[in-house]
This record gives structure tokens, sequence and C-alpha cells, in this order.
């Protein structure tokens, strides 16, 4: 089954799903350390409702990239 659109279309979010419904939601900047923004904060409210809408999602794990997992704000 293709994956939902909702998977590439929020940029601090990689998202992956495997057969048993367990998605992995992991934030990042530019494929590094999360640097916290007003984007991110919006898009990660958008992109949990349409996780939560999907049915097929049946455990979440949200993770960090790089050393920490989230390396500050961008003001």
């Amino acid at each position: 089954m293709p994956n939902p659109a909702y998977f590439e279309r929020f940029e601090n979010l990689a998202m992956t799903r495997d057969e048993a419904g367990v998605l992995e939601v992991r934030m990042h900047s530019d494929g590094d350390e999360l640097v916290f923004s007003g984007q991110a904060h919006h898009d990660f409210v958008d992109a949990f409702y349409e996780i939560g809408r999907d049915r097929a999602n049946r455990v979440v794990i949200l993770t960090g990239t790089g050393r920490s997992f989230c390396s500050g704000a961008a003001l």
C-alpha cells in the first residue's frame, strides 16, 4: 500500500510506517537536529491531526535526529 500524501507534506518531519501500523515520526531540520521554529510548530499541529485521523496508524514513535531531540529554537 502506498504511503498517504501527508507523509511528504511536512518539512521538519520524516515518516515511515511498517506493515503492522507502527509509524515512526522523526523530527529534523534539513536532515539534522531539529531547530524549533514557528513553521515547525504549525506543521506539527497539522501533522498530528492527520496522523490521528489515519486508521492505519496503530502506534506512533516520536523521535529526533542527531545527538539531541531538539537543538534549540529559531525565533
